[in-house]
């Protein structure tokens, strides 16, 4: 990735942007290979991910996203340090 890694605050103000308070619509999922993943659910054309500073701050906006009615994707990694969403 040509972008560094951002923190957990940067992170859930970039998906608040997109969602716009519409969080029912998207998926969230944490990955440590975000190709891969976009690619096994068909190359979705609304996709976004960011990489987090660490496993646990991906862990954190996934569930802090759950928490608001996002769906959870069930794909897992080793060490999830990508934060994505879809629909």
């Amino acid at each position: 990735m040509d972008d560094p890694p951002m923190n957990e605050a940067s992170i859930i103000y970039a998906i608040e942007t997109i969602c716009a308070g519409r969080y029912t619509p998207w998926t969230i999922g944490i990955t440590d290979d975000p190709i891969q993943q976009k690619n096994a659910r068909g190359n979705p054309a609304r996709w976004y991910q960011w990489w987090a500073d660490a496993e646990g701050i991906a862990r954190n906006v996934e569930q802090h996203f759950l928490g608001k009615g996002m769906s959870s994707d069930p794909g897992r990694s080793k060490v999830p340090n990508f934060v994505f969403i879809f629909r």
